[in-house]
């Protein structure tokens, strides 16, 4: 009997204490509810402006890019400064635009020999930046109509980074080559003079009809007036010098151009007028020098010395004579920036082969 008065006493204790324990987790559970119902009654209420996601901007000075560009281009000083002041008038005229303010591209023209920095230089800009970069091949695009790329889908890659329904955002879009598009000539049964006007008609154009392939063929309508041109080409035939008591051409490395390249100058290597009429800024940058090459293969941020170091974790240091070896090689091939990343690639050879990479097939 004692027992079953002990067991009695002990159950309804135990009972007590879950009560207590649910109106704990019944109050918990409540309290988390209100609060959730008080946090959404404030969101509610809050004035829709303050909801909206908040945009960062930021303040870009040229002086700042130009001094972070020179990190990683070495030499063609007046070229930078040429790129930088066309690029920062076009990004002063997307941002009055926003305003409602109507403007006029100002596309740029860039021209210099194999390996001097053409494509490097845009590239390294639009990362500083941190705006899309699309390089281009003109030479692989032909008129509408015909068989290959149509000149419009350059565009292409930049659908997927609008952040605007409709507008393509700001980006750089450098077109190579253009030099290959000589007036007169064809490619593949197609008049260059006509690719050269299709080029002359996206430049001109506030919105052009893209074509996406991806889920069946889809048609879109955008506004390509924040998308920066920059065409650019080796123009090799302006290249000639005349040195007095030599041969015509080169005599050695292309260290300058004979002379200051116009835009007569272009037209009469086979640029057509029209086009040639869209580019506002002429930057024209020259062979690079032996001791711009020596710079640029021991380079600590960029160079193609510290890629290779970067890319195997190796430590191995370049002895003065390889690097006058490698210099020379470069400069009398005319490679320019290239000749000493095949040099360097050559050097690096035998450690990659020793290396074991992951990849997923």
């Amino acid at each position: 009997m004692q027992d079953a008065q002990i067991i009695g006493t002990r159950t309804e204790a135990m009972r007590v204490l879950l009560d207590r324990q649910s109106a704990l987790f019944t109050a918990g559970v409540l309290g988390v509810a209100r609060g959730c119902i008080e946090l959404k009654h404030n969101f509610l209420s809050a004035p829709a402006l303050a909801r909206k996601k908040t945009v960062k901007k930021r303040t870009l000075s040229p002086l700042r890019v130009l001094k972070e560009l020179n990190k990683y281009v070495i030499g063609q000083e007046a070229a930078k400064k040429q790129l930088v002041a066309g690029v920062f008038e076009h990004l002063a005229k997307c941002a009055r635009a926003k305003k409602g303010e109507p403007f006029t591209k100002s596309n740029i023209f860039i021209s210099g020999p194999t390996g001097c920095g053409k494509t490097y230089l845009c590239q390294c800009l639009a990362k500083i930046l941190n705006i899309p970069f699309i390089h281009a091949d003109a030479s692989q695009y032909t008129q509408t109509g015909y068989s290959g790329l149509n000149v419009s889908d350059i565009l292409t890659p930049l659908l997927s980074q609008c952040k605007e329904r409709g507008k393509l955002p700001v980006a750089i879009v450098f077109v190579d080559e253009i030099d290959k598009l000589r007036a007169n000539t064809e490619r593949w049964g197609v008049s260059s003079t006509n690719v050269q006007m299709e080029f002359l008609r996206l430049l001109e154009a506030k919105t052009v009809l893209l074509e996406q392939r991806l889920l069946g063929r889809t048609t879109t309508e955008v506004d390509i007036s924040q998308v920066l041109f920059v065409a650019g080409g080796a123009f090799e035939n302006l290249l000639v010098r005349h040195d007095a008591g030599k041969d015509i051409g080169f005599t050695k490395a292309p260290a300058v151009y004979g002379k200051t390249l116009t835009a007569d100058d272009y037209i009469q290597s086979g640029i057509v007028p029209e086009l040639m009429g869209r580019f506002t800024y002429l930057v024209q940058l020259s062979g690079l020098e032996k001791d711009e090459l020596r710079r640029i293969l021991l380079n600590p941020y960029h160079g193609p010395f510290q890629q290779y170091k970067d890319l195997l974790k190796s430590q191995q240091e370049l002895l003065p004579e390889l690097v006058e070896q490698m210099v020379n090689a470069a400069y009398e091939r005319r490679l320019g920036a290239r000749g000493l990343q095949q040099q360097v690639g050559r050097l690096f050879q035998e450690q990659f082969l020793q290396q074991s990479v992951q990849i997923e097939l």
